[in-house]
């Protein structure tokens, strides 16, 4: 008997779909109807149909009262329960529509593990309901066994979760409504967007954004004396500007980054001496590498002092290169609070010795092109094809500016 009774609820739910459509003038598919993370809901479509009689709508007040229900709208074809519950209660458009007019599980795109937009949640914090495949309705959630929904053609209701209406055979509802398990409960996670001053003081309130929603820019700019406000980036060396329009996934920290005055005080680069040890005069040919020198002022982003690409001479022996071709950049800050060195690693495919390493390099900083130094780091090891800090601290650039000599010394390994 069992058995029976689930084919016949199957069989009135089939029955309430078919006659959905006989009673539609026209029904246009429509692609325009995506869930939070975009992706397109098939299936739906926007119906045209005859309104509702009189007699009609005062019949189905009467059955909302029967069945312990609150009567909220008339009933129309135009829209059904997943088009309420998933994208009309939250704004969205086309509206109204008609969600899953040819399959039952056409709103299984909200749930989607990644361009849904909803994960599985308990019932305490749900927003979205969904009852049992074999029913195929959904409701929107507004508190504790409370929920909202569209009864198939007919209005929309708030109700317990096993009050609905004869054509969906309630004795059905009311037995699953024992067993909270069998229903889908649905929510959109939130993610929190914090906003790092990166130096200045003062603070801007963290956002709440839901899965696949966008964080707001925060307004006013946020002020700090003396200097200008140049974004929010997506690290505190304020490299990648972050796009306001970008759907949040994960927890987020966007940096401010600060433009110095325009009184700020110049860096320039120099390489006073590059030298190149090849013992036993080994021939080689074609062998050079990239030395690229950068600089962070007043702790924000680094800049780039000294990038060129060095060639190596053939059958040379502690040869020096004087002063490589000048940098085009100049740098400016208040203070010096990095430097760091990246060098490509010379193959030469002439010579037998066909890796070099940096056995030394050493940085010093001046005060303008004097001869006075304001630090210096002998000996600093660099490693090949990676960032090497050899500067972290802070040191001011003075009235007459700053120029950073470097030299380095190359040997085959």
């Amino acid at each position: 008997m069992k058995k029976i009774f689930l084919i016949f609820v199957i069989f009135l739910c089939n029955v309430c779909l078919s006659f959905a459509q006989t009673q539609a003038t026209s029904w246009v598919l429509t692609t325009n109807v995506k869930t939070p993370c975009g992706a397109t809901v098939p299936d739906t479509y926007i119906i045209t149909a005859p309104n509702f009689s009189s007699g009609e709508i005062a019949q189905w007040k009467t059955d909302v009262l029967n069945y312990g229900a609150q009567y909220l709208d008339d009933p129309t074809w135009t829209y059904n329960c997943h088009a309420w519950a998933w994208h009309m209660s939250e704004g969205g458009t086309p509206s109204p529509v008609w969600i899953g007019w040819t399959s039952s599980t056409a709103h299984n795109a909200y749930w989607h593990s990644t361009t849904g937009g909803y994960v599985a949640v308990a019932e305490s914090s749900a927003t979205k309901v969904d009852y049992p495949a074999m029913c195929n309705h959904s409701a929107v959630r507004e508190s504790q066994y409370v929920y909202v929904s569209k009864w198939g053609p007919g209005p929309r209701v708030r109700h317990a979760p096993y009050a609905l209406p004869p054509q969906f055979n309630p004795q059905t509802y009311i037995l699953l409504g024992l067993n909270p398990g069998n229903f889908g409960y649905y929510a959109r996670p939130s993610y929190t967007v914090s906003f790092n001053m990166n130096g200045a003081s003062g603070s801007i309130p963290s956002q709440s954004v839901q899965k696949c929603g966008t964080a707001t820019k925060p307004s006013p700019d946020p002020v700090w004396s003396g200097y200008t406000f140049g974004g929010w980036y997506k690290e505190s060396s304020c490299i990648n500007l972050y796009d306001f329009t970008t759907s949040v996934t994960s927890n987020l920290t966007l940096y401010a980054k600060w433009i110095p005055p325009a009184s700020s005080l110049p860096i320039v680069g120099h390489a006073s001496s590059i030298i190149y040890n090849q013992s036993n005069e080994m021939p080689f040919q074609n062998a050079e590498f990239n030395l690229k020198i950068e600089v962070m002022t007043d702790a924000q982003s680094w800049s780039t002092l000294y990038n060129k690409t060095i060639s190596l001479p053939r059958y040379a022996t502690n040869v020096t290169m004087f002063s490589p071709s000048a940098p085009s950049i100049t740098v400016y800050g208040s203070s010096l609070t990095g430097i760091r060195v990246t060098a490509t690693k010379p193959k030469d495919p002439q010579s037998p010795y066909n890796e070099y390493v940096v056995s030394s390099f050493t940085i010093t900083a001046r005060n303008g092109s004097s001869s006075g130094s304001l630090l210096s780091n002998n000996n600093a090891q660099v490693y090949y094809n990676s960032a090497t800090t050899i500067f972290s601290g802070s040191t001011s650039i003075p009235q007459g500016g700053m120029t950073i000599y470097f030299d380095m010394n190359i040997i085959p390994i």
